[in-house]
């Protein structure tokens, strides 16, 4: 996984890792100034290769990479929809939310259907955890709520395509929920 936060989103995927065979997740987090959907997508291009490469020189099963996964928000990003070509193209998964990964945190707590913004999205949250500051240190706030986001992200979906509503004017969104059905699943 390359996700654009260093905080919010590792974190949440690397408390997900218990529930599954930790060795088949590998979480990587792309630390550069500036980073964009764009460049994202490239790393996530450039490991799915380096993997690749490395299977075909070893034949080692622990070389085998199944899915690359890239995680980031809508904000303000130039270059959404090339990103998103680009790693349908070459076959990166997307786990995109908007406005912003705390709308996808904010479903596991409630529905939300209108429009917000990253901070709107960031008060709300803080209505449920106390204190939160883009730091997740315990999934026990969202024990049990995960069907309930995944239903609600699902439902904005439907909701989106029954209005014609289109990328990246689909605020509020998140594809979150595939990614970690992917990584539920990786038993």
């Amino acid at each position: 996984m390359v996700a654009e936060g260093a905080k919010t989103e590792p974190h949440y995927i690397a408390l997900l890792r218990p529930r599954c065979l930790a060795a088949l997740v590998e979480v990587e987090v792309v630390d550069e100034p500036a980073t964009d959907p764009r460049s994202l997508v490239r790393r996530a291009v450039e490991i799915k290769a380096e993997a690749k490469r490395s299977y075909r020189r070893s034949k080692d099963p622990n070389d085998l990479v199944d899915d690359v996964w890239c995680v980031f928000d809508v904000d303000e990003h130039l270059f959404l929809r090339e990103a998103c070509e680009k790693a349908r193209d070459n076959g990166v998964q997307l786990a995109v939310s908007n406005p912003s990964f705390e709308l996808w945190l904010l479903l596991h707590f409630q529905p939300q259907t209108a429009y917000l913004s990253r901070d709107d999205a960031r008060r709300s949250l803080q209505r449920h955890i106390v204190g939160y500051d883009k730091t997740i240190a315990s999934l026990s706030p969202f024990e049990g709520a995960f069907d309930d986001a995944r239903q609600r992200a699902m439902l904005l979906e439907r909701k989106h395509e029954g209005d014609g509503t289109v990328f990246p004017h689909n605020n509020p969104s998140s594809g979150v929920w595939r990614l970690v059905d992917a990584i539920e699943g990786a038993y």
